[in-house]
């Protein structure tokens, strides 16, 4: 009778260990059962039997009929190059299959490796780089910015012109209507300040890297110089219609003053 008692403990005790036991299935269908003692990123340690055994997570396809999963922060993916030979009696039994798809907001893709005595599967999944995109708010800014800017670009250039035509008129200088045309008011210009055409070629140095700017603004200053002379004016009034802003208002002042 006691002999029947204690049985009876020993598979009581054995059904409740077997119910909390864990158990790991892994790639190849074995199963091992035992009690998980340490589960890390890339391993899991089970006792089995009183036996520690560690399983690497590339081993194990689930554990308790669970997938598998790790918790990632931050994946550093390394490439290696590896050499590996395959005889042509084992070429038919090595087969490399790669799935990927994008799901906007990820991109995944699926590898299965098999070369004879190994077995590799992995899974990639990476947030997808989409470049920015404008939304309607900020396109309608930026339109509104080109359209003023436009604007004042078309405003600048109708006075200029403008400018240039009366003072043609009022030093007698045709055809004054070239002041509305552009590169041909350059002609215009040299022609109300009795400036050789020649000096025209300078603005083609205007080409080279960072000294092209001053050629340039040292041929506007020269051409308006003469212009203010011709106009009655002192010279230094001329030189100062290169300065932007100010030009603007010594160029009216040639143009509109007596």
């Amino acid at each position: 009778m006691i002999k029947r008692v204690l049985l009876l403990i020993v598979a009581m005790l054995l059904a409740v260990s077997f119910l909390y036991a864990d158990t790991l299935t892994l790639k190849d269908g074995k199963q091992i059962e035992g009690k998980i003692l340490e589960r890390g990123n890339d391993s899991v340690k089970i006792d089995i039997a009183g036996v520690e055994v560690t399983y690497f997570n590339d081993e194990i396809d689930k554990i308790n009929d669970e997938n598998i999963t790790v918790p990632v922060d931050k994946i550093n993916l390394e490439v290696k190059k590896e050499v590996v030979e395959i005889t042509p009696g084992s070429a038919s039994e090595s087969s490399l299959k790669i799935e990927a798809r994008d799901s906007g907001d990820t991109a995944e893709a699926n590898i299965d490796l098999t070369v004879p005595g190994r077995k590799s599967q992995f899974r990639l999944s990476v947030p997808s780089q989409t470049p920015p995109q404008f939304t309607k708010e900020q396109a309608k800014v930026a339109l509104i910015l080109v359209i003023i800017s436009l604007i004042i670009v078309l405003i600048g250039y109708i006075y200029t012109a403008l400018c240039l035509y009366l003072i043609a008129k009022k030093t007698a200088k045709d055809p004054a209507w070239m002041a509305w045309i552009p590169i041909a008011n350059l002609f215009l210009m040299c022609k109300i300040g009795s400036v050789s055409y020649w000096f025209l070629l300078i603005l083609l140095l205007g080409a080279i890297p960072f000294a092209g700017f001053l050629f340039v603004i040292g041929f506007s200053g020269f051409v308006w110089y003469k212009i203010a002379l011709e106009r009655g004016k002192d010279g230094w009034i001329g030189i100062l219609t290169c300065i932007p802003l100010i030009g603007l208002i010594t160029m009216g002042y040639l143009a509109f003053s007596d």
